[in-house]
């Protein structure tokens, strides 16, 4: 119920489960959860509390806490609920890849890539740890370790199409367009209804200077997402390089409607209107967009 946003049935539910048994570890954790997707953290940081409090054994109690009080700025809290979490669950790469966020916060990169790894030697197909491993070998200056712990990953799981749209967007950033190409549509072989494969593939194109392929790739993306903002956004850019601005403000307008906090994406938007001497429309663009 909550992956669906019936927030209010939810929290009924979870309030029933309570009054017949108040320590119910799992009715305090999910309305924890209810709680902080509200956005009432001090709320949530109590049910959770609660919630461990009756149960000592379930990691991900802690783990969730520990996010919660990273996210309310709480750092030092935030580590010690995340190290809480992986000694009540050592085989839980969770607490691992989150305790590497933390590290990555405090400008550590190497020891933020030494726990995405352990994550990574616990489950290699795990996703997150994967794109946040990348991210700091990058920082790192050494990106080239990356490929082995992607070829770990799809020997796990060799049809997980997330893993190879991943691997196909690390070797983009190489400039092996060709390997990439390949792994976004072994991603679309596996999850034929995957926009961010596809807008990854219209990139890719677009790259190569390959307009009329990186447009169908957008429209595709468009097709099984309608409510893409990207799509939208990488359309707008393919009609303005073909010249069709009326379509190319259309689509940058949908973009900034479907996706009203993407104020970077807004500002690129009406930089590239400017540049491309649409001034008036820039204009429109950006007033519309406030």
């Amino acid at each position: 119920m909550l992956e669906t946003g019936h927030f209010d049935e939810a929290e009924r539910k979870y309030r029933e489960a309570l009054r017949i048994r108040e320590a119910d570890e799992y009715a305090w954790y999910n309305l924890a959860r209810l709680e902080e997707q509200r956005g009432n953290h001090e709320q949530a940081e109590q049910y959770y509390l609660n919630a461990m409090e009756n149960n000592e054994e379930n990691s991900h109690i802690p783990n969730n806490l520990g996010l919660l009080y990273a996210r309310m700025g709480r750092h030092d809290d935030a580590v010690r609920l995340l190290e809480t979490a992986l000694q009540m669950d050592p085989e839980n790469p969770l607490p691992l890849n989150n305790l590497g966020l933390e590290a990555e916060r405090q400008g550590d990169f190497e020891a933020a890539a030494q726990r995405y790894m352990a994550a990574l030697e616990l489950k290699p197909a795990f996703l997150l740890a994967l794109n946040n491993l990348s991210g700091a070998l990058a920082r790192l200056k050494r990106s080239d370790e990356m490929r082995e712990w992607y070829d770990r990953a799809l020997a796990a799981e060799p049809d997980n199409g997330d893993v190879h749209n991943s691997l196909g967007y690390y070797l983009f950033q190489q400039g092996a367009y060709d390997e990439a190409r390949t792994h976004y549509l072994r991603a679309l072989e596996c999850i034929p209804e995957f926009p961010l494969a596809c807008n990854n593939l219209g990139n890719l194109e677009l790259a190569l200077n390959n307009v009329a392929e990186a447009k169908g790739w957008y429209l595709k993306a468009l097709e099984i997402f309608p409510d893409d903002p990207y799509a939208d956004y990488n359309l707008g850019r393919v009609y303005l390089i073909q010249g069709d601005s009326e379509r190319a403000l259309r689509h940058f307008e949908a973009m900034g409607v479907k996706h009203p906090d993407s104020a970077g994406l807004k500002q690129e938007a009406g930089r590239m209107l400017e540049q491309a001497g649409l001034t008036e429309k820039a204009r429109l663009f950006n007033a519309r967009m406030e």
